[in-house]
């Protein structure tokens, strides 16, 4: 009886152990694995055009799925009944998916974002009320740099949700420069110093399209509308060299750019008057009619 019970205890052991490394062998070899695909991922996604999303995204689910039959492997190896375990797993992850709803809508959110190409990293963006260069995509997240250097975190959800505005999508931008001239000064004259101007430019990509006209009068002076399109890059270093040019060009032709004023007329015979002492009907030169 002893004899019996220590071979199969002997038995029951072997199998165990058998069974554990076949556990580890597996896990091991799902893990070099995993570490292969992950450092050529970049690499992958280039080739095949993924976006990096959709690759990390992968992996990850990758490694879940991995870890969870390399589980259940051992657990029916050592003669655990796993259809029991994974109905229990099936009902914990049904009240994990309630108590995180906003994380998988995030999650999803991250998901459409990539697989539409709507932006990617670098990119120059606006949604939610924040402006700034792409920095990271996650998950459940995306990372803005603003233009003064801060850091915005936003939930890809609140990202999906509004209205994104891609601005480095196309590689040139249209500018519109508004500038005044004074109601004295000739309009086709200062319209053709700003063509010759734009037309000159390095900055302006397309000199076919360059437009400029009387966009409408002003209470000061005739205001022009000068419309021509440029790089996206150092869009505002692009709009104050050609503000501070059309300023040059005005001064060289004596093309007056009006500023508010006020015409006071009268006011030296106003002054003698009051240092005369005289009245406010001596200084108005009118009768003043009172009660008798």
């Amino acid at each position: 009886m002893e004899l019996f019970w220590d071979t199969l205890v002997g038995a029951e052991v072997a199998r165990i152990a058998t069974a554990l490394i076949k556990v580890v062998v597996l896990g091991v070899l799902a893990s070099l694995a995993l570490s292969w695909v992950a450092r050529r991922t970049d690499r992958m996604a280039d080739r095949l055009h993924i976006e990096p999303l959709i690759a990390e995204l992968a992996i990850t689910a990758l490694k879940v799925f991995l870890f969870l039959f390399v589980l259940i492997s051992a657990l029916s190896s050592l003669g655990v009944q796993t259809n029991t375990l994974l109905a229990a797993v099936g009902a914990a992850g049904l009240a994990i998916g309630l108590a995180l709803q906003s994380s998988l809508s995030n999650l999803a959110a991250g998901i459409l974002l990539a697989v539409n190409k709507i932006f990617k990293k670098a990119d120059y963006i606006e949604a939610n009320g924040v402006a700034g260069s792409v920095t990271s995509i996650g998950l459940f997240t995306t990372t803005l740099r603003t233009i003064d250097n801060r850091s915005v975190t936003v939930p890809n959800d609140a990202l999906f949700s509004n209205n994104i505005v891609n601005y480095s999508r196309f590689p040139i931008r249209r500018i519109d420069l508004r500038v005044s001239i004074a109601y004295e000064d000739d309009v086709q004259v200062a319209c053709q110093v700003l063509t010759d101007l734009l037309n000159q430019s390095d900055a302006v990509v397309d000199h076919q399209d360059v437009v400029v006209g009387v966009e409408s009068f002003g209470e000061y002076g005739v205001n022009l509308l000068v419309r021509c399109w440029v790089g996206r890059d150092n869009l505002k270093a692009t709009e104050m060299t050609l503000l501070a040019a059309i300023k040059q060009a005005f001064d060289q032709q004596g093309i007056t750019i009006p500023y508010p004023r006020v015409d006071i007329s009268g006011l030296a015979e106003f002054s003698r008057a009051l240092a005369q002492g005289q009245s406010e009907a001596e200084r108005a030169g009118e009768t003043v009619i009172g009660p008798k």
